[in-house]
């Protein structure tokens, strides 16, 4: 494993006894495998769960509830608790641990986007301290249901550029369901590996195979290669860093998507939909083209400028996403007309002739 940034995500099924109590022996094995990376120069960001797991635990729950309003208490109540035993267990070893609670919002602002991407490379570079980061489940609400840290922590390896994305789980690796094998090397996730996965849940945690797929998928186009192991194995990091094999690795690809691309493709959520015919969609998807008006049929949903919103073809499944030069509005007067006709209808000092610029759009697929 090349040095450099490496994001690990620990899941609560991993990071808790079969109970659902959250094991002190499991998390001083991880800080003190931690510790030996950051010793031997790498950088080390860690994406925890558990919050909700040891708000559970503490109100003596018999199992995790389903209600937004009981999981969100629940994360009020564990997530000091859970960060208690990290700072207690990093700083025997002579390091510091920094609580950061993130939400989607916090990448689809882009100020914010950034000024989350400053505060880790201080927290690292400058002080020598993990960022410990986790949803914040307490003021969450859609992303608190399904996958949240597996996609979380793929989009904070995209942000800070990492080598690589280690997502620690119960199981060994994907498995092949011909001979039951773990699958050591994923090039490419291809329709055949997305039917192996299906979403799961456990009774303590959320997720499954199913959102670590999502997740390799968003690190392999950021240039991070994804390794899905077993936190479970004694002296995992250790192995991973030591290029043993374990588990399933996700090669990045080999050109990085740009970090601006990685956010509009992951990050925000789209204030709207704009759709276009199949011609434009070929010239797109084939030619990496700008969208026009000309191939524009018509927008769904209010937007402005600046806004990102969605493009789909003629079926309305989105292919593309980017930043939208005019409103939906706009886009109303706009839409199958020619660069010359729109220059006439706004005047050529105010017009643009992309409506969606290729440098501010990125392919979905």
């Amino acid at each position: 494993m090349n040095k450099g940034i490496i994001v690990v995500k620990v899941g609560t099924s991993t990071l808790s006894r079969s109970s659902g109590r959250v094991d002190p022996a499991y998390i001083s094995s991880l800080t003190g495998q931690i510790s030996v990376l950051m010793r031997g120069g790498y950088k080390v960001i860690l994406v925890t769960s558990g919050a909700i797991g040891a708000g559970i635990e503490a109100l003596g729950l018999p199992a995790r509830p389903k209600d937004i309003g009981s999981l969100q208490a629940c994360a009020a109540i564990g997530q000091g608790r859970i960060m208690k035993h990290y700072q207690q267990s990093f700083k025997r070893r002579g390091i510091h641990a920094a609580q950061i609670l993130l939400t989607r919002d916090d990448f689809a602002d882009r100020k914010r986007f950034l000024n989350a991407k400053n505060t880790m490379f201080t927290l690292m570079y400058r002080m020598g301290a993990v960022p410990v980061i986790n949803e914040n489940d307490t003021i969450a609400t859609e992303e608190i249901k399904f996958g949240d840290n597996d996609r979380l922590s793929a989009m904070v390896a995209s942000l800070v550029s990492a080598s690589t994305l280690v997502l620690l789980t119960d199981v060994d690796g994907l498995y092949s369901p011909e001979d039951k094998k773990v699958i050591p090397i994923v090039a490419k996730i291809s329709a055949e590996i997305e039917r192996m996965v299906r979403p799961a849940k456990g009774k303590w945690g959320v997720g499954g195979m199913a959102s670590k797929l999502a997740a390799a998928r968003i690190a392999m186009r950021g240039g991070t290669t994804c390794i899905i192991a077993n936190g479970g194995a004694p002296r995992i990091l250790l192995k991973i860093a030591g290029n043993e094999p374990v588990g399933t690795t996700f090669m990045a690809a080999k050109v990085r998507q740009k970090a601006k691309k990685s956010w509009l493709a992951f990050a925000p959520k789209p204030r709207g939909v704009i759709i276009v015919d199949a011609g434009a969609r070929d010239a797109i998807e084939e030619r990496k083209t700008s969208l026009l008006a000309a191939g524009i049929r018509g927008a769904k949903g209010y937007f402005l400028p600046g806004d990102v919103v969605d493009i789909a073809g003629p079926g309305g499944v989105p292919f593309a996403r980017g930043m939208a030069a005019y409103s939906s509005v706009d886009i109303g007067r706009i839409k199958g007309r020619k660069s010359a006709e729109v220059a006439r209808m706004f005047g050529r000092e105010r017009v643009c002739d992309e409506v969606v610029h290729r440098d501010n759009m990125v392919l979905l697929r």
